[in-house]
């Protein structure tokens, strides 16, 4: 066996698919009657004798000969192909990419596959061989051309050479890598939809799937109801939520999971501590909030929760099923008296003489038929009918009982689905959710399972998804366990979905909140303030009580391990680098004040004209934050997104003045690069700052400078402490946190470089010892890793692969990591929340907390954090001592009071709606002055959102919808346009609008700066003056009667959110607007969020070019310069592929427009905190 032939059975792939590249295998110049002769002896030696002459004249057809004898008598020896197609095409990168399946998804690859069961019967190769290509592809082209363009161009090109077989190997090969990804027959559907299409091609129906007619028929009969609105299954909106009943697990059954029943594990046995026997003990069915420590085993008091509520729902329906029954005995006894008073009256009717043989009869047989009949129905309506058989596939035993954990980031979703299910297999079924996560009907997924993990906003998306076939209810579930329920305030998703279950009027499920820390609020000075916002808490979980342990101390410190805690503060290192930074963050600071002078910022108030220290860092991030969100919805300012522009550049160098305080300074040419890339959007720059650019180029490119750098005083200390500890402890796990994603992964790459030449353990050089995580929401140009690479290392760190984890926040919360037993707070801190999450990753004996601060600042708020845990404690034991039911009577009051404030916020926004009403306007078209729609249908999604969609189902038949994927940028932000929205008039094509999803519905989001506004009388007359654009909606309404706090809070148009009958109406109108350029956009939808591997190299490659470049520089005097003083040569590297899109995912969990590369993850900023990904929230397609 050759190592080809060896390499193919490594990677598996069948036989059948290697041959499909037999056009490749025959021209590869490989095969000759040489080679025929030395390695297919098995054809046999009379096969070999008549195959020579034929090869002398006629050499083609000696190969198609060799060729189908090899195949059809000795399929099993094609594995020779595979090494001709290694060895011939090695340097060919797509054709080993398309012969590895590398681009294909797991869905469609496991669709595919299903192909090749065997190679007995050579289907493929038959298939193949019969298939008519010419007319496949027509007809491909007049369904499907959006999704398989690249293919049908390919295909062609084969047919005009007259290679039919190898255009339908082509077909066969490369449909999967079209597949949308969570569709997973979306390709092979479409392949059997097309070869009915033809009479020539059905012979391949029967080949490849025996009951094809069903099969087409159904998603036929699909495809009409998503394109034809009148059969387009929407929710009925007529039916009050709270007259839902609950839907039964049994009636999703077959979306379950099959798990071979020999391979699951028996459950492992629930034993609770007696201080989480106290913590339960306070629950007693009621709505609570426990609160107890990181590592004092809230899962597992949550998987008693749910047992406890499993049986308490279970006796609940034996309990009505007993009742029923003896209901139903009394109506048999009722029954048979009536039956004997009738046999009485009916002898007594004979011994007067009275004929009754008949209607006794009658009596007796339809007694007896009577109770039989309701027997055989009681029978069949409650029998438990088992799908799958009990010795083949595990089949989780069902109860009317659904509940929901909610977690707050995606890695907890596996982590907490994984221990819960340690607990519940082979009882109940878990299912865990969230957006990273692609999948077929995900709403019926969540229906068939008994315990859901989940992050809310997916979760908040399923409430109010317009399609009924995905469409979640409250009535569904019987119990919500909020995981880190301290979020559950401001606009998290946490509260939304609170929110939806205190308007629910049905049976509310049962509500646990769990978490480590409720905190004290903002600026709590006393036990009042924080007693105040405790049960504010309380109130928006709906909660009665708070559970804490008081009467088992001592155990709970017996199984909680504290992390001894220490504060080192060192001095910062003084550099030219770092000096020059300063100075130029200082003439971008001038840039700013000149236009805050020409500016009436909203508020005026003087600390929003005034920068901070730059020392000072949460002060000065904040005070940059708090003027881009002011500049941002001031309508008035003029010139707003050179405004933002100069902001952001600001902030950018002050990121990089950051970096070099804490790295050294040779890891911060990547944030230069993206400095140089965005700077060139922004407008042009005075000299001086120019020149100062050029001088910190030249610093950055000095070696003598760049090697004094290695030694600052915090990376000493940072070293220092790793040394220690590793040398009492050679299997310490140390987890850093750090502030920023550009931070965590320069200082892991930094870490890496240097861990051989301190005095630390010897690593397995398979894996790095340090590592890093980020959340999810950022690509990898901006420090961001995906859903798996972040779960890869925290498995690696888990199980002693990487010896050290460089994290953001995102690590904060929940992540179970049993063996670490060091954390270094790297110039970073937070509130008392973030304090006690952090200290609660350490939970090995015998750990230790070390805070390495750049200045006093830090120190101060760690040492003020200390300070707020504190007053929590004290806050929780003065909760503690209060008379039973007291907690309870201040949350009904403090819920009373919310209720208020939201009645006269409805009230208000009441009143703005029928002041904006009164005046109606005419939207129309700025270029052509077309109608488009009235003021009356313009929504915004979110209050405070400036985005207005046009909520109008007839929108559509005015706009023309032209599905693309173009990358472009605006201002210093790179967004991707998956479909162009313009003015549908003939010879206009004004772009109108942006394509953006609410929940799963898409809208137009019109432009300001596209269209014009006219008064319905303006508009009626037909000599009417073209007007200029509108530029911004504040004149859609009077706002000038609005107070001041109004207009920050409510933003510059008052109209409600988009209800369910808008989403209803809008998802109608979106299908019925052309299924196959709607199927396209949803199509290129779902491939944005997927990503694509190959940029990623690209993008990797560009950044190693930049680098070079940058060196080259300092030895190349005469590279030619453009107008900001950079290589001109150099720029061109940088495009969109370095900065890609930030895209809506699950983890920042907004829904605004706009919103620029936030690289900071603030202890404060819950954005990266809660969930939403693929389907939720927004996605960006400005």
């Amino acid at each position: 066996m050759t190592d080809s032939d060896e390499e193919y059975l490594q990677r598996k792939l069948p036989l059948a698919h290697v041959r499909l590249f037999r056009k490749e295998i025959l021209e590869s110049g490989v095969i000759d009657m040489d080679y025929i002769e030395k390695h297919c002896s098995f054809l046999g030696e009379e096969f070999l004798l008549k195959l020579r002459p034929v090869y002398e004249t006629k050499p083609g057809l000696a190969l198609s000969f060799f060729y189908r004898q090899l195949v059809m008598n000795h399929p099993e020896e094609s594995a020779m192909f595979y090494g001709i197609l290694i060895e011939a095409f090695k340097e060919e990168t797509a054709l080993q990419n398309e012969l590895h399946m590398k681009f294909v998804e797991d869905a469609a690859k496991k669709r595919y596959l299903k192909l090749f069961p065997s190679d007995r019967y050579c289907t493929a190769d038959i298939v193949s061989s019969i298939l008519k290509a010419g007319p496949f592809i027509n007809n491909l082209k007049e369904k499907y051309e959006p999704i398989y363009r690249e293919m049908i161009k390919k295909v062609e090109n084969l047919l005009a050479k007259n290679y039919h077989d190898a255009a339908a190997c082509q077909i066969l090969r490369e449909m999967p890598r079209f597949s949308t990804g969570y569709e997973d027959d979306s390709w092979w559907l479409h392949f059997l939809d097309i070869c009915d299409s033809h009479p020539g091609n059905r012979a391949v129906l029967k080949l490849v799937d025996d009951d094809f007619r069903n099969t087409i028929d159904k998603f036929r009969e699909d495809q009409k109801i998503t394109s034809d609105p009148t059969v387009l299954n929407l929710f009925d909106i007529s039916v009050k939520d709270g007259d839902r009943k609950f839907r039964s697990q049994m009636d999703f059954i077959e979306h379950r999971e099959k798990i071979p029943y020999d391979l699951v594990e028996d459950p492992a046995v629930l034993e609770l501590r007696d201080y989480q026997e106290e913590l339960l003990s306070k629950v007693k069915g009621t709505n609570a909030i426990i609160c107890a420590p990181t590592g004092s085993g809230k899962t597992v008091i949550a998987a008693q929760l749910i047992f406890n509520h499993f049986e308490k729902k279970q006796n609940e329906a034996e309990r009505e099923q007993a009742e029923m029954e003896i209901a139903m005995l009394r109506d048999k006894e009722t029954a048979t008296e009536n039956e004997v008073s009738k046999d009485e009256a009916i002898t007594k009717a004979e011994e007067n003489g009275k004929d009754a043989d008949g209607s006794d009869e009658h009596a007796d047989s339809g007694s007896l038929k009577s109770f039989d009949d309701k027997d055989e129905e009681y029978n069949k309506l409650f029998a438990c009918k088992d799908e799958f058989p009990e010795e083949e596939f595990q089949l989780m035993p069902s109860v009317p009982a659904r509940v929901v954990m909610f977690v707050p980031t995606i890695p907890l979703v596996e982590q907490q689905s994984m221990a819960l299910s340690k607990y519940m297999r082979k009882k109940y079924y878990v299912h865990a959710a969230s957006g990273a996560q692609r999948a077929d009907s995900p709403g019926k997924k969540i229906l068939c399972a008994d315990i859901v993990v989940i992050t809310p906003q997916m979760f908040y998306n399923f409430l109010i998804d317009p399609r009924e076939s995905e469409r979640l209810y409250i009535s569904d579930f019987t119990m919500f366990i909020f995981d880190e329920c301290h979020h559950c305030n401001a606009d998290h998703p946490y509260k939304n979905v609170m929110k939806l279950v205190r308007m629910f009027g049905g049976e509310k499920p049962h509500i646990v909140g769990l978490t480590a820390s409720l905190g004290v609020g903002f600026d709590s000075r006393d036990i009042r303030d924080a007693r105040n916002h405790m049960i504010t808490m309380c109130a928006n979980l709906s909660a009665e009580s708070i559970s804490t342990v008081r009467h088992h101390i001592d155990s709970l410190r017996k199984h909680v391990a504290i992390p001894d805690e220490r504060i080192i503060t060192v001095a910062r290192t003084d550099s030219e680098i770092r000096a020059k930074l300063v100075e130029i963050v200082k003439r971008f600071e001038e840039h700013v004040v000149k236009r805050l002078e020409q500016t009436e910022i909203m508020g005026r108030h003087e600390r929003v004209r005034t920068f901070p220290d730059v020392s000072k860092i949460a002060a000065y991030i904040g005070f940059l934050s708090e003027l881009r969100n002011r500049v941002t919805i001031d309508q008035r300012i003029v010139e707003k997104n050179a405004f933002l522009d100069t902001i952001k550049r600001v902030k950018l160098f002050y990121e990089m003045l950051n970096l070099v305080d804490l790295l050294p300074a040779r890891l911060i040419i990547d944030s230069y690069c993206r400095m140089r890339a965005q700077i060139k959007n922004a407008d042009k720059l005075n000299e001086e700052q120019e020149l100062c650019i050029k001088e910190l180029l030249c610093l950055l490119t000095n070696e003598e400078l760049l090697e004094r750098d290695l030694n600052k005083h915090i990376l000493r200390e940072l070293k220092g402490i790793l040394e220690k500890e590793y040398s009492l402890d050679k299997n310490t796990r140390t987890l850093i946190f750090v502030t920023t994603r550009n931070l965590a992964s320069h200082l892991c790459e930094h870490l890496n470089k240097q861990w051989n030449q301190c005095s630390l353990p010897k690593h397995d050089r398979t894996y790095q010892p340090v590592a890093f995580i980020t959340s999810t929401n950022k690509s990898g140009a901006f420090g961001g890793v995906n859903a798996q690479e972040q779960a890869s290392a925290l498995d690696n760190f888990r199980c002693g692969h990487h010896r050290v984890l460089v994290a953001t926040s995102v690590a904060d919360e929940g992540l179970d990591i049993a063996s670490c037993n060091l954390i270094i707070k790297y110039n970073s801190s937070g509130n008392e929340l973030t304090k006690i999450q952090r200290r609660g990753r350490g939970r090995a004996k015998n750990s230790k907390s070390y805070l390495l601060a750049l200045d006093g600042a830090i120190e101060k708020q760690e040492l003020e954090s200390a300070r707020a845990e504190s007053l929590m404690h004290r806050t929780l034991d003065d909760l503690n001592n209060l008379p039973s039911g007291q907690i309870k009577k201040w949350v009904a009051m403090k819920q009373e009071e919310l209720r208020k404030q939201e009645k006269e916020e409805e009230e208000k926004e009441k009143s703005r709606k029928t002041r904006w009403e009164s005046n109606v306007y005419v939207v129309a078209c700025m270029k052509c002055s077309a109608f488009i729609t009235k003021s009356t249908n313009l929504r915004v999604t979110t209050r405070g959102s400036s985005e207005v969609a046009a909520c109008d189902g007839e929108v559509w038949n005015r706009l023309s919808l032209v599905a693309n994927e173009k990358v472009f940028m605006q201002g210093m932000v790179q967004r991707i346009e998956v479909s162009r929205v313009l003015c549908a008039t003939p010879e206009c094509g004004n772009h109108i609008a942006a394509l953006l999803r609410d929940g799963n519905t898409f809208m137009p989001f019109l432009k300001a700066s596209a269209v014009s506004l006219y008064t319905e009388e303006e508009f009626a007359n037909p000599m009417r003056e073209g007007k200029k654009p509108l530029n911004n909606w504040r004149k859609v309404v009077n706002i000038e009667s609005v107070s001041r706090r109004d207009k920050f809070s409510y933003m510059p148009i008052y109209v409600r959110k988009t209800d369910n009958s808008d989403r209803m109406r809008m998802c109608t109108a979106f299908e019925k607007l052309d299924s196959k350029k709607t199927a396209e956009v949803r199509v290129r939808e779902d491939r944005k969020f997927q990503g694509n591997v190959k940029l990623r190299i690209e993008r990797y490659n560009k950044r190693q070019q930049m680098r070079s470049m940058l060196k080259k520089n300092q030895s190349d005097p005469n590279a030619e310069d453009d107008d900001y003083g950079y290589s001109a040569n150099a720029n061109d590297l940088l495009e969109l592929a370095d900065f890609p899109l930030r895209l809506q995912s699950e983890e920042t969990g907004g829904n605004q427009l706009g919103e620029d590369l936030v690289d900071y993850e603030d202890s404060d900023d819950e954005g990266v905190q809660y969930a939403e990904s693929g389907d939720e929230g927004f996605a960006e397609y400005t």
